[in-house]
């Protein structure tokens, strides 16, 4: 089945980590016209939320399925395994990645995540799309997975190395897939010297205009990653260098399709970033906090029946992190015990955990416990039953809402963090400019990040233009939303929509 006739192609662009002020600042300073052109022909806010944890993997997870953790699988940047017995790093640090082993990292961030760790009862908008006809590309993007089976492509010592480490398998996606110099659908002269940063958009943007060149998808979607990267060295304040440098190749893809006019006349766009970013002033060591109440913790390479006195594995990934009690029969005992030890901390604002069937979240003292009911209505309409104190996550009513200003959409987010079946026993996030060093010291001091529900980290941008119409007053949105966005473009049923449980 082909695309019905008279529905444009649409293209779906991700900034990844634009912070939608910098967004403003680049705007205003004429640095990013193409993305102001958008805007202003379009609809736009920067108020779409983020996951929970507001970190890529996630977040991405939820852009191309529409579901949140509970139901897509992906968890965290940074996760235990409790089924293999080792942690799962997408590439957190280098550093980091040097424990865990740098070829088990690769082998997660480019396949066990789209074949393994994103849940198959979740479809992408790729699987989705080509299952109605509709042709799909996807430039270099966390989570491509398709029904098409695309060879490994690499070529020269890189792709010698893949051989020998067993990184040149197949992978799936839609029926065109250009991801770094791995996988290459339309054998582009296009080369992303193995993802270095600075060199990702550039790549993105050569990629899409050989798409265009064959006329090779109706539905494209064109990841620019730098902007995330260039934050975390230089902080948000910087991001308008980034975002202006992201606004040049869109300028390019629409340039080569004949100018602005003649690509929207034929196109939808959807630009967006996944997340946002705060700034870091201090690192903070989650994996000493615990240490020095002497519980003991699995090292990365480490078997837990191997190891003595060790009773938990801890994933600490930017401003988020996930403790996991290795002993199920000794849960009821320690859950209670590690969560007084986070919470005494003053560094920490949020210790988060599940008891008795119901959500609990702490900032020092004070304890706000919580589940779906119908007491309170939040601002995307759903009910919930809490008791305690509500200034923990900042609610408080507004028309009749439950809403929170510094931490939006909180009581979905963190529900579904905590049904996250892989995402640990007691989810914990640092008080605002401080970051978690990962596995392997690295906190990005000096620079940006993101992880917790604060709307520092969380609010994300979204402009509409060609499509949407319907949802042009929504008044509030989600990352989740774009997936519903792209299948009703095409006239598609979305399969994943489920509500909160």
């Amino acid at each position: 089945m082909a695309r019905a006739q008279g529905v444009k192609k649409l293209v779906v662009a991700v900034i990844d980590g634009m912070k939608p002020a910098a967004l403003q600042s680049a705007i205003a300073s004429g640095g990013a016209p193409t993305l102001a052109r958008l805007v202003r022909d379009g609809y736009a806010t920067g108020e779409c939320i983020s996951s929970f944890p507001s970190l890529t993997p996630v977040a991405t997870s939820t852009i191309t399925t529409g579901s949140g953790p509970d139901a897509h699988g992906v968890p965290s940047m940074h996760w235990y395994n409790r089924a293999e017995e080792r942690y799962v790093d997408y590439g957190i640090s280098f550093p980091s990645a040097r424990r865990s082993g740098v070829i088990s990292v690769l082998k997660d961030l480019i396949y066990r995540i789209n074949q393994e760790h994103l849940s198959s009862k979740t479809p992408t908008f790729f699987e989705s799309l080509e299952e109605a006809g509709v042709r799909a590309a996807c430039t270099t993007y966390m989570i491509y997975r398709g029904p098409h089976e695309h060879e490994f492509v690499g070529s020269g010592m890189g792709g010698r190395l893949a051989s020998v480490t067993g990184m040149s398998r197949s992978g799936w996606g839609p029926s065109e897939l250009i991801y770094g110099d791995i996988f290459d659908s339309q054998n582009t002269p296009c080369r992303s010297s193995f993802g270095v940063p600075g060199r990702r958009d550039q790549h993105a943007s050569c990629a899409a205009l050989e798409l265009i060149a064959n006329d090779a998808y109706d539905f494209l979607l064109l990841s620019l990653p730098d902007n995330d990267n260039y934050s975390h060295r230089m902080g948000p304040e910087a991001q308008p260098t980034s975002i202006a440098h992201a606004d040049t190749q869109i300028q390019k893809v629409i340039d080569a399709y004949g100018g602005y006019r003649a690509f929207m006349e034929d196109h939808a766009m959807i630009v967006l970033s996944d997340h946002s970013h705060s700034t870091v002033r201090e690192g903070l060591d989650l994996l000493g906090m615990l240490r020095a109440d002497d519980w003991g913790i699995l090292q990365p390479r480490q078997k837990p029946r191997k190891a003595k006195d060790v009773q938990l594995a801890v994933s600490p990934a930017a401003r988020f992190g996930a403790v996991y009690l290795l002993e199920p029969a000794h849960r009821a005992r320690e859950l209670p015990l590690v969560v007084s030890d986070l919470r005494k901390h003053d560094e920490i604002e949020h210790v988060l955990w599940r008891e008795n069937g119901e959500a609990a979240v702490a900032s020092g003292h004070d304890e706000l416990r919580f589940a779906p009911g119908d007491t309170y209505t939040d601002a995307r309409g759903r009910g919930w039953d809490a008791e305690g104190d509500l200034a923990v996550l900042g609610l408080h009513a507004a028309d009749g809402l439950l809403v929170s200003d510094h931490y939006p959409d909180a009581l979905t987010r963190a529900w579904q963090a905590l049904r996250t079946e892989r995402l640990g026993d007691v989810l914990v996030t640092p008080r605002l400019g401080r970051e978690f060093f990962d596995w392997g010291g690295v906190a990005h001091v000096g620079g940006g990040t993101h992880g917790s529900l604060h709307t520092d980290d969380s609010a994300a941008q979204l402009i509409v233009t060609g499509t949407g119409e319907s949802r042009e007053h929504q008044p509030a949105w989600s990352i989740a939303d774009v997936h519903e966005l792209v299948l009703e473009h095409f006239n598609v049923n979305s399969p994943n929509a489920t509500p909160v449980q």
